[in-house]
């Protein structure tokens, strides 16, 4: 948001958290106010920042005079853990089950982990999905008896992925589970297509303890660059280079606000101290 602003004052058109602010007043037909819990933000200030703004639009408990922490009627969060852990969760639970407060983040740790990904592959719940959801994702599988399915539907063993050529091994391990010291932060993840002994090591181990109530998942690796041209922090002439990309959907309650585009020299691409970063709203303002 911090750039969207910088680009709001150069670039015409309104300002994603203003997009933002429109759907969250649309989530109900009555006056909304807002309470924002910041708990398990990865980057508690831009958190801040976007509540600070957000409060232009619409009442926040904290930031508008006024609002009661029990008369808001909209609950955001980052972490199923920390809806449940707040102060009021029961009665808040209750009153959404009256229809009279509504949950960004659905109070259910089904959305607070990654084994939902490997659910359009997972042969047990595969019939329930789509081809089209499931182009949305790299082919993703539960590790469970040491063992996965991949995209052919075939079972392979962990020990014949380990064994696999380097190039042919192309995937990333991947705590799937609801543990919070292991789901964010890029903590639980490991590409194994790198390294020797240790990394084979490593899989197998995970592999063995993997099951439904501890999963660990292995994701086919998606990797793209493209070129780009940036301004370094170190001068201000422009550099023009193919790097690895990531994109990042920024959403609202009614679906896709923006896009943000990092790029980096290295593959792993996210919120380093070198990342470039971009932004784009809408499909045709990559900025």
């Amino acid at each position: 948001m911090v750039l969207d602003e910088l680009f709001r004052e150069h670039l015409p058109g309104d300002s994603v958290q203003h997009e933002l602010a429109r759907q969250i007043n649309g989530l109900r037909p009555e006056r909304i106010s807002v309470l924002h819990l910041e708990d398990n933000a990865s980057a508690p200030y831009g958190v801040r920042f976007q509540k600070q703004r957000l409060a232009e639009f619409v009442p926040h408990h904290g930031l508008t005079a006024g609002v009661a922490s029990l008369e808001c009627n909209v609950v955001r969060s980052h972490s199923f853990q920390g809806l449940l852990a707040e102060n009021y969760a029961r009665p808040r639970l209750r009153a959404c089950l009256e229809g009279t407060l509504t949950y960004d983040l659905p109070p259910h740790v089904t959305f607070d982990q990654k084994v939902a990904l490997a659910l359009p592959f997972w042969r047990e719940t595969r019939d329930m999905y789509s081809d089209e959801v499931r182009r949305l994702f790299p082919h993703s599988s539960l590790l469970l008896d040491g063992t996965f399915e991949d995209e052919l539907g075939q079972t392979v063993g962990i020990d014949d992925v380990v064994a696999m050529r380097p190039k042919d091994r192309a995937y990333y391990l991947k705590y799937a589970g609801s543990d919070v010291s292991l789901n964010w932060g890029s903590r639980g993840v490991f590409a194994i297509q790198r390294g020797g002994k240790k990394v084979r090591k490593h899989v197998r181990e995970v592999a063995a303890a993997s099951s439904l109530a501890h999963p660990w998942m292995l994701q086919r690796s998606a990797r793209s660059s493209e070129r780009v041209r940036v301004v370094m922090r170190d001068h201000a002439d422009e550099v023009e280079a193919v790097w690895p990309v990531k994109y990042s959907g920024y959403y609202g309650p009614e679906g896709l606000i923006g896009v943000s585009a990092m790029h980096r020299r290295h593959t792993k691409v996210h919120g380093q101290h070198d990342t470039v970063f971009s932004v784009a709203k809408g499909e045709q303002d990559m900025r």
